[in-house]
């Protein structure tokens, strides 16, 4: 199981995630992986080259959990670990919300993301 936490301040956004649910599967720590995505930093996941959190330049946060019953990859479906890069490759995190909806949710595996701002947090359950 994945775990969230989110507190949002009047000055910052602490966001707290674990991974727990394979501690096998090969990771790389915070970094900028992708030359094509540049002002991204993020964990890198070695199996899928996705990332479950990350920020970028512009402050945007998004994460991505898996629901339950549906770890791992799939035959025909994409790997969630795309869906926090797509969202952190927008300016806000309204423009991640949008660019994270406008998707068929129907080419990943279930999940759930989040990507918290100042002033609130959004959530989207696919």
């Amino acid at each position: 199981m994945c775990t969230v936490v989110v507190l949002i301040r009047p000055d910052y956004v602490l966001l707290a995630a674990n991974r727990d649910e394979r501690i096998d599967r090969a990771w790389d720590p915070p970094a900028s992986w992708w030359p094509d995505r540049p002002g991204v930093v993020a964990g890198r996941d070695r199996t899928g080259g996705g990332t479950w959190m990350g920020l970028n330049r512009h402050g945007v946060i998004a994460t991505v959990l898996n629901r339950p019953g549906t770890l791992g990859p799939a035959a025909g479906k994409q790997s969630r670990g795309e869906l926090p890069l797509l969202a952190l490759e927008q300016a806000t995190a309204r423009d991640a919300a949008d660019a994270v909806m406008r998707l068929d949710a129907g080419a990943w595996r279930p999940f759930n993301m989040v990507w918290p701002t100042g002033q609130a947090h959004g959530s989207y359950a696919a």
